[in-house]
């Protein structure tokens, strides 16, 4: 979509009417500021980018948390962070070209003042308009998380709206994430194949990545478990040279997606159960890993068996913005059959007891609960026990 002349005399009015960061009174199409709470301003000399994000679903003053992957970037790449609110009440769809025009505007703004990256991000409503800024001059990159545009019924329907959105696309990459459960619509199947097809013609280097696993319902695209496994794709798409157009590979088998940061030794598939040990201990040996829906991430390695234990490293790293910071960390601790032979359990005090439990011969239930506790998923003083499941790794 081109800004046309009608376009052009808003961001004149605009011009005249804004001086910095603009706060929202009655009727205000849109207004925005800079965000310093989740991550630091640098500046145009800094920062390596500028990330300007699209809140669509504010009302007044309130603000909603950023998603936690943005703030993860943010802070881990230094980008600076621009948030611009729509007023809720307004027809985005009949006022477009004015959303438009708003965002060219600080776009503008933002180049003068030297930011050499710009990205446009937004969160459901906010992620069509992103998706639709990567039409304006000076768009490096639309970021678009669970966008709500789809509401025609008719086979073909969702590719013709994406097609139209994206019509004369200028930003180099381009990527969409659509999540299962989505309360907006239910074609999401249909929404990510549209999205696809429209992102084809384009000039872009384009990401979509269509109902990842274990991330369902509103609040997948802004969980700790979404950013644990997509940060690093996207920045590295995001940092890619000179990219073609075309379709671009997300990988999440590697790096932070899988706990990296803790610096586990290098996974041994040939390191077998001694055959001194108890059979018992055969179904639990191995590497284990997986995160939860924070971001938290736990491997738990069996190393050695012992006559009646099994010697575990266990390796954490911790949630995505964790406060205050925590390092991640390994521990070795000895886990002892129970008499049901399908779980091992630790009791680390006289107060808490950790547990192994076998689901599946590929999957491990790792809990930790208070001992005398009764209530089903209520630790003490009304905190949730701890709960992961772990997957077991095979030779890679």
């Amino acid at each position: 979509m081109r800004l046309g002349g009608k376009t052009l005399l808003v961001v004149v009015a605009l011009l005249m009417a804004s001086a910095g960061a603009c706060r929202a009174q009655q009727g205000r199409l849109a207004w925005s500021d800079w965000e310093t709470d989740a991550v630091q301003r640098l500046g145009a000399q800094q920062a390596s980018r500028l990330l300007v994000h699209v809140e669509a679903e504010a009302s007044g003053e309130s603000r909603n948390a950023l998603p936690v992957i943005l703030v993860a970037l943010a802070r881990v790449a230094k980008w600076d962070i621009l948030r611009v609110n729509l007023d809720p009440s307004v027809d985005r769809a009949a006022r477009q070209d004015e959303i438009l025009g708003f965002l060219a505007e600080r776009i503008a703004t933002a180049r003068g003042e030297g930011y050499r990256q710009i990205v446009v991000s937004g969160l459901a409503q906010g992620a069509s308009v992103a998706l639709a800024a990567s039409t304006l001059p000076g768009v490096d990159a639309s970021i678009g998380l669970a966008p709500t545009l789809a509401s025609a019924h008719a086979t073909g329907g969702d590719f013709q709206s994406w097609a139209k959105l994206l019509q004369g696309a200028r930003a180099r990459r381009i990527a969409g994430f659509l999540f299962a459960g989505d309360p907006h619509d239910d074609s999401a199947q249909r929404r990510a194949a549209g999205l696809r097809r429209a992102l084809q013609d384009s000039k872009a280097a384009w990401l979509v990545i269509d109902r990842p696993p274990d991330l369902e319902g509103p609040g997948a695209p802004r969980s700790g478990r979404f950013a644990r496994r997509f940060r690093d794709c996207l920045l590295q798409f995001l940092d890619t040279v000179d990219p073609g157009p075309g379709e671009a590979r997300c990988n999440t088998s590697s790096g932070y997606a899988i706990g990296a940061d803790i610096r586990i030794p290098k996974f041994n598939a040939a390191l077998k159960l001694p055959r001194h040990a108890d059979p018992a201990f055969a179904p639990f040996w191995g590497r284990w890993e997986g995160d939860d829906e924070a971001g938290d991430y736990l491997i738990a390695e069996a190393i050695k068996a012992k006559p009646r234990s099994l010697s575990y490293r266990l390796a954490f790293s911790p949630r995505p913005l964790w406060q205050p910071p925590l390092e991640p960390g390994m521990h070795i601790v000895d886990f002892e059959l129970d008499g049901t032979g399908k779980r091992l359990f630790l009791k680390p005090d006289k107060a808490t007891i950790v547990t192994l439990r076998l689901q599946e011969p590929d999957v491990l239930e790792y809990e930790v609960r208070p001992v005398d506790d009764g209530r089903q998923g209520q630790g003490r003083q009304g905190q949730d026990n701890a709960r992961m499941l772990l997957r077991k790794r095979s030779d890679r």
